[in-house]
């Protein structure tokens, strides 16, 4: 399984209130980092999917660097192409949607303290059936 994870807000911390710099990345989310050592202890292959990237040629080894210094995790695939291999992307930003049906999925929380899987709740989007766009 390859595992996709956002950087800012999902694996390191972004202070909103700051203005952007691509030099700096913030604390690490240390929960996220958990699951990150676990998957990849799991044999699943876990890459950092990032805009930070994109017409940024340091910008690679900036975050590989952060990934082993600061987070203290393996130098991992730094992308921001999306590919039909990826199987997850972990993002602030995403909501899940129910493939070829269009109906988003909202769950209360990703894990529950017991560890069980919420059901999830579907969004009611205003469309009913018949109707077209």
């Amino acid at each position: 399984m390859i595992i996709c994870v956002d950087l800012d807000k999902t694996l390191a911390q972004a202070d909103d209130s700051k203005p952007f710099n691509p030099e700096v990345i913030g604390e690490p989310v240390w929960r996220m980092v958990r699951y990150i050592q676990w998957r990849l202890e799991l044999g699943d292959t876990v890459e950092i999917f990032t805009a930070r990237v994109y017409n940024n040629p340091r910008a690679v080894a900036l975050i590989q660097d952060w990934l082993e210094e600061v987070a203290g995790l393996p130098r991992l695939l730094v992308t921001n192409v999306k590919r039909p291999d990826q199987d997850q992307f972990l993002d602030d930003k995403s909501r899940q949607v129910i493939e070829n049906t269009g109906v988003i999925v909202e769950a209360e929380q990703a894990v529950l303290p017991n560890h069980q899987t919420p059901r999830p709740r579907l969004l009611n989007t205003g469309l009913g059936r018949g109707h077209r766009r």
